[in-house]
């Protein structure tokens, strides 16, 4: 499961940077801009390992898939 969760972390490290760039006005200047497409390049990784991440989850284990949700735990702070 280490692409699946590799996968999982930047998207939600991208999705994080996203969030706090329009939090406070939500408008998106050059500086946040960077900063997303920063992050936004560990994407292709994502895209490029598809074929392997599809294995890996259709190969999950229960104790997998709990891995994989206190990595989401870890990594994204929802607000609600």
């Amino acid at each position: 499961m280490e692409q699946t969760t590799k996968a999982l972390v930047t998207l939600l490290e991208t999705g994080n940077v996203i969030m706090d760039s329009i939090q406070d006005d939500n408008e998106v200047d050059f500086k946040e801009s960077m900063q997303i497409t920063m992050k936004a390049l560990g994407l292709i990784n994502i895209i490029k390992n598809l074929p392997k991440i599809k294995i890996e989850l259709k190969a999950r284990t229960p104790e997998q898939v709990c891995l994989l949700v206190e990595t989401f735990k870890a990594h994204f702070d929802l607000k609600n």
